[in-house]
């Protein structure tokens, strides 16, 4: 079963739209879904009625800018005129929040999908949480120094053109290599996934065909510089069981080796309990890959291991 609900945004202004599915049977396990850029939660439908038939509740809800987590049409893309990122990870607090208030005796898990995984990483890092165990998919790894002036390259076209400004400077920056690898395409989105279905049903979407904001891109890279930072990594709680998941053709993750930079550095600075699966030929919405019941099964065995011992 499935639920929509709401919130007031830390923005003060903008509601935001919470999907929650419930399974049939006696919960044994939460898990809240953190999703990526320009997409939405309803994108997560069939991998939550799979964890429903398994007894896992799933909650997620639309970023500001996202889905129905909008002003207006106009907002699409836009998290706020500044300190966006901060509301962001707020919201993501106030959902854990409601969940653990609702249901104290079960295990919670969280689950980042790309911008979504470098929102979680900053999340568990400047949150007190109370997880049993954490996933990651489609994240990487870059160099902070380049993501500082990533940064204020934003910030320049945000003072000078406005925060609502749509720069395609800076989304050729942020995405312009991302294609490249599979010339000549069919599409300008095939890095997303092989399965040409997925990528004509996102192309033909509108709720993700928009650019960012320059002030979004601005807070977007100000999340990844964090996220990227060793001092931030330190600050990831110890024994946390983390799966980390990724296609081994995910440019975001630089086909594998910015993923396993960020294992190298979590297994560094931390004894989280870690495991990372790389999955052969797949691109970055492994939820969305050909290969994606195999997918869904590996995620499911690893929940359920932590679910077991909780």
């Amino acid at each position: 079963m499935k639920k929509q609900v709401q919130f007031l945004s830390a923005d003060g202004k903008t509601m935001v739209e919470v999907s929650c599915w419930y399974p049939e049977q006696q919960p044994v396990a939460t898990l809240q879904i953190v999703h990526g850029m320009v997409e939405f939660i309803e994108r997560y439908d069939l991998f939550a009625e799979y964890l429903n038939k398994n007894g896992i509740i799933v909650v997620g809800h639309d970023h500001l800018g996202h889905g129905q987590s909008i002003q207006s049409k106009e907002h699409f893309g836009h998290f706020a005129d500044e300190n966006g990122s901060e509301l962001l990870l707020s919201d993501i607090h106030t959902v854990n929040e409601k969940i653990s208030e609702q249901y104290p005796t079960l295990p919670h898990f969280i689950f980042g999908h790309s911008m979504g995984s470098f929102l979680v990483r900053n999340y568990l890092a400047q949150f007190e949480t109370n997880f049993s165990g954490v996933i990651i998919m489609g994240t990487g790894w870059h160099n902070p120094k380049e993501m500082t002036v990533a940064e204020l390259m934003a910030s320049t076209i945000v003072t000078i053109r406005g925060a609502m400004y749509r720069s395609k400077f800076l989304d050729q920056l942020a995405f312009g290599g991302f294609n490249r690898q599979f010339e000549p395409a069919r599409t300008s989105k095939d890095w997303l996934t092989r399965d040409e279905i997925e990528v004509d049903k996102y192309l033909l979407d509108p709720r993700t065909q928009f650019i960012f904001t320059a002030s979004s891109y601005k807070e977007l890279f100000r999340l990844v510089r964090q996220a990227c930072s060793r001092d931030e990594v330190q600050r990831i709680p110890d024994h946390l069981p983390m799966l980390v998941v990724s296609g081994a053709k995910d440019p975001v993750g630089a086909n594998g080796r910015g993923v396993q930079t960020f294992v190298q550095v979590v297994k560094e600075y931390t004894t989280s309990r870690l495991t990372l699966l790389l999955y052969e030929e797949a691109r970055h919405e492994l939820l969305n890959e050909i290969n994606q019941k195999v997918v869904y099964q590996d995620l499911y065995f690893w929940l359920k291991k932590y679910i077991d011992t909780y």
